[in-house]
């Protein structure tokens, strides 16, 4: 049961993730948000994608 609470957080992550990477990379094409910062919010995305992933993964893999 538990198990299946950590999957789905994991997929909810990647989600989200996917969701952010896209976004900061269509909305400079409307200049809602400056082309400079679009590194910036991909790294930190992956970055905390990956923190999460580790941190969920491992209590997947180990029950």
């Amino acid at each position: 049961m538990e198990n299946k609470k950590y999957y789905k957080n994991l997929i909810t992550i990647r989600l989200v993730a996917t969701f952010l990477i896209l976004l900061s990379l269509i909305l400079p094409y409307f200049e809602i948000m400056k082309y400079s910062t679009v590194p910036f919010v991909v790294l930190i995305t992956l970055f905390v994608f990956f923190v999460m992933e580790n941190r969920y993964g491992k209590k997947i893999v180990s029950k």
